[in-house]
């Protein structure tokens, strides 16, 4: 159990900070056994969270000063997710709103998490209305395809950003530094714009439900973006929040950049350069199965060297996918794409080893299902490159994802 208080925000025009202290308390048996052992001390944080924009100003309001703390410390990132804790009191120094109260206590459980919020409530509602179309954009793939289509429908939205050196081609974009969580902080700080239209950028994989909650369903999600909506609606916002490219599997995503929007493509930047990582893996074998340069972010050893680690890996523990099993579809899609491309020369050292049934007719269809509101001119853009999962042929089976 976590003890946190949360302590009253600093905020400038261009500064947005939270400081938590965070005081593990023990269990009963733990008592016990501190007593028997007379070694164990209780652990104490302090938590620093927020982030600094650069050259714009913030859009303060006081809701913000209690959804920003409880959004950080519930979702992926904060002291609770996937811990070995099993709840937090979270105490206030300071009012905040009741409805939003209410949301993180009911969201959390849905994590599997167990809060309590101690807090003054407050009568709070936004004053001044949403406006506009705000991208949260990290640069890769995903937001960047989102950013074409967005400008293709004739929508130029607000970019906003915590990696201000993959936005060079993006004139205008606002650019944020995080204090702690990256994600965390660019999701809050294009929500505070209260845009009326608010876009993130993810996929399939993010999409998909476990219980409790992986760690990106809390944004990915159609019905619970509907019930962030809902939410702001109640607090006196109308935002309606988008992740457009939920439908798609990853390599589509990647095609249909590649192909409709080059001058986009051309400074795509989902990994870091030489990063020797599994997502480096992803992005490449994507690239690979679409018949893009493969070696973009990283050379062919080091592609080599990931793909012999990953199939390894694969081969051994092939229920494995993460924690809560974040990166089953992830994972999924990689296996098929080493099947259908086991005959290129990167593939030789792990050709003899890859099974068939790695193979997943999903990865070719667009999963309608997964966002069942999505804006139909975007629908028609993607049918353009690929088929719905309700077109596939008679007798191809395609794996759904429960959502």
């Amino acid at each position: 159990m976590l003890d946190i208080e949360v302590l009253p925000p600093t905020k400038t025009a261009s500064l947005y900070e939270f400081r938590c202290n965070v005081r593990v308390v023990p269990s009963r048996l733990d008592r016990v056994r501190r007593r028997i052992s007379a070694t164990a001390v209780e652990g104490r944080q302090r938590w620093r969270f927020g982030y600094r924009t650069l050259g714009w100003d913030i859009r303060h309001h006081e809701i913000w000063d209690g959804f920003y703390p409880l959004f950080f410390l519930t979702r992926r990132g904060g002291p609770l997710f996937a811990t070995e804790h099993d709840g937090a009191r979270i105490r206030f120094s300071y009012p905040i709103s009741e409805p939003v109260r209410d949301f993180f206590v009911g969201r959390a459980l849905k994590q599997g998490e167990r809060i309590e919020v101690e807090a003054e409530p407050a009568d709070l509602r936004f004053s001044e209305p949403t406006d506009g179309h705000v991208l949260a954009f990290g640069g890769g793939k995903d937001s960047r395809l989102i950013l074409g289509l967005l400008r293709e429908t004739g929508v130029d939205p607000t970019v906003i950003t915590t990696k201000g050196a993959y936005v060079s081609d993006v004139p205008g974009a606002l650019e944020v530094k995080a204090l702690h969580a990256v994600l965390t902080d660019r999701i809050m700080s294009s929500f505070m714009h209260l845009g009326r239209h608010l876009y993130f950028g993810t996929a399939l994989g993010e999409a998909h439900l476990e219980s409790p909650w992986h760690g990106d369903y809390d944004i990915a999600a159609a019905s619970v973006r509907e019930e962030l909506s809902a939410l702001f609606a109640d607090l006196g916002a109308e935002m309606h929040i988008h992740a457009p490219v939920t439908v798609l599997p990853y390599n589509i995503t990647q095609w249909i950049l590649s192909q409709r929007y080059p001058d986009l493509y051309a400074h795509q930047s989902s990994t870091r350069l030489g990063a020797p990582s599994e997502k480096s893996l992803h992005i490449a074998l994507l690239r690979l199965y679409r018949g893009l340069d493969h070696t973009y972010r990283i050379d062919e050893a080091l592609f080599e060297e990931l793909l012999a680690e990953f199939v390894a890996v694969q081969l051994a523990r092939p229920e494995d996918f993460g924690v809560r099993n974040l990166r089953e579809p992830v994972h999924r899609e990689m296996r098929s794409i080493i099947w259908r491309r086991r005959a290129h020369r990167v593939m030789s050292s792990v050709r003899d080893r890859i099974p068939a049934q790695w193979d997943d007719a999903w990865i070719d269809y667009i999963h309608t299902y997964a966002d069942p509101g999505i804006d139909p001119a975007w629908l028609a853009v993607y049918r353009e490159y690929a088929p719905t999962v309700d077109e596939a042929e008679p007798g191809v089976e395609v794996r759904r994802f429960l959502v």
